[in-house]
């Protein structure tokens, strides 16, 4: 079976340090007063700081509760972390790209793969995806501002 993979994705430039976007980006269990794509973050392990391996259920408006790993923990500029849902690898990455001492660049992706399942759910949520990347990005840019 041919893996098929829809990549959604949200750039912008932040007027905050890198390492404050950073530090918003990471302190995941505070995501959801920073957006409403996010009801809630309940960290599996909260007395551990957020690593390869760690955990966290994600719940969000209209979906049952996901569980979120991290697979990939680059301090401070990547985190990614993945889940599965009907079938389908959802894997979303953050990215943070220094620009100057007060700017830099943050990038939200969540990729779907897992052959025809993924086609489907891009195809049928791409929108609302695109929608919700744009709006935490919005979040955490503004909470790094305001720093």
């Amino acid at each position: 079976m041919a893996v098929s993979v829809s990549i959604f994705s949200s750039v912008g430039e932040v007027n905050a340090s890198a390492q404050s976007v950073w530090d918003v980006t990471v302190d995941v269990e505070r995501l959801p007063e920073l957006t409403p794509t996010m009801t809630s973050v309940v960290l599996v392990d909260p007395d551990v700081p957020l690593a390869v391996g760690s955990q966290a259920r994600i719940r969000q408006p209209g979906m049952r509760e996901l569980t979120w790993t991290v697979s990939t923990f680059d301090e401070p500029n990547e985190f990614v972390w993945s889940t599965k849902v009907m079938g389908v690898t959802m894997v979303a990455t953050h990215l943070v790209e220094r620009r100057s001492d007060e700017t830099c660049r943050q990038t939200l992706t969540v990729a779907l793969s897992s052959g025809w399942r993924a086609r489907l759910m891009g195809a049928v949520a791409g929108r609302k995806l695109q929608a919700a990347l744009e709006t935490e990005s919005s979040g955490i840019a503004a909470a790094a501002e305001r720093r």
